[in-house]
């Protein structure tokens, strides 16, 4: 457990830095850079955990096979596709496009997952995670060279292997 701790405080610390380097240490967005950048890397990494998949064994899955896997998965995780998982972005992050294309597929992970995070209240309502999707979209808006910034971020996650 103790490694696990320091594999987190050493992925909040390299982004923080990355945010430094980018001159927005300190400053509030750097808490929400921060913030939703390690909630993509953990729901990725749980994901992967929950799935007992690689991420090359899931691409090579059939649509009705990685139906039956997201099925067996049940609320033990975020329902991810392919095109959201780490390896995925971390191969396209040289695009032009890359800054819209990581906040487009954090929005995507919000939107496909509101029933998964919706909490049921004793009034007989559901809140669905709209700040949650609020939130863990549209990084770029928070700093000028976001494909820059975005890519850092995406090497350092792809690096750093959380789960418990």
């Amino acid at each position: 457990m103790k490694d696990y701790t320091e594999k987190v405080r050493q992925l909040v610390d390299d982004i923080k830095t990355i945010c430094a380097n980018y001159g927005l240490g300190n400053d509030a967005n750097e808490y929400k850079i921060v913030t939703q950048s390690f909630l993509y890397k953990f729901l990725n990494d749980k994901f992967l955990y929950e799935t007992k998949k690689s991420y090359d064994n899931l691409r090579k899955l059939s649509d009705k096979e990685y139906e039956m896997i997201l099925l067996n998965l049940g609320n033990k995780s975020a329902e991810l596709k392919p095109n959201h998982l780490l390896p995925y972005l971390f191969s396209i992050q040289d695009s032009a496009d890359f800054a819209k294309t990581f906040d487009d597929t954090l929005n995507d992970i919000a939107i496909a997952n509101n029933a998964i995070f919706s909490v049921h209240t004793d009034g007989n309502t559901d809140i669905t995670p709209d700040e949650f999707q609020q939130k863990i979209a549209n990084l770029q808006k928070y700093f000028e060279e976001s494909n820059k910034l975005e890519n850092e971020i995406l090497k350092n996650l792809k690096h750093l292997t959380i789960h418990p």
